[in-house]
């Protein structure tokens, strides 16, 4: 991931560890020359989530949700320990973060957004005609919940491996 094209600058981002755990039930019965093998299949027992790159509209969507991550190289705000395919926790709502020099500067702030400013190093959000400070406890909420992260706009596509059972019956003769 390269946003400014730092000239050599390869392999500085990873993504989230995956993994899975499937299982298989089987019952054989023997019947004089044949034998019969019930089984059930479970893919995904847990139901681990992990984001897919078929969620994203476009490449300007997957550089919205890149973006939105905080980075262990970032300054202020934005650092902090994120990988690829990290995703808001589900029924969480967007909050964006910006870091801006100076929030008092800001042309048009945007009521749903907070601004982290960096001369003072807190966290500034407009409403009421009015900039407020936002608490501790909101900032650690939000970044708790990943209440940051641009979700893919696929919301049907973002998670391809949902949990899986199947039942078959296998004959031998």
């Amino acid at each position: 991931y390269n946003p400014h094209n730092i000239p050599g600058l390869v392999d500085n981002v990873r993504w989230k560890d995956t993994y899975n755990f499937d299982m298989r039930l089987t019952k054989s019965l023997r019947l004089n020359r044949y034998e019969l093998q019930f089984y059930v299949d479970f893919t995904n027992i847990f139901n681990n989530k992990f984001l897919n790159y078929a969620g994203f509209s476009n490449n300007y969507d997957y550089n919205d949700y890149m973006e939105s991550l905080h980075f262990s190289w970032e300054e202020g705000a934005q650092q902090g320990n994120d990988r690829i395919g990290e995703y808001r926790k589900p029924g969480v709502d967007f909050v964006q973060l910006r870091s801006v020099t100076n929030f008092q500067e800001v042309a048009n702030p945007d009521p749903k957004a907070i601004y982290y400013d960096t001369a003072s190093e807190k966290y500034m959000q407009f409403g009421d005609n009015a900039w407020s400070e936002v608490s501790n406890k909101t900032i650690k909420k939000i970044k708790d919940d990943k209440a940051y992260i641009d979700m893919p706009n696929f919301t049907y596509f973002t998670f391809l491996n949902p949990r899986d059972i199947k039942f078959g019956l296998k004959i031998n003769f």
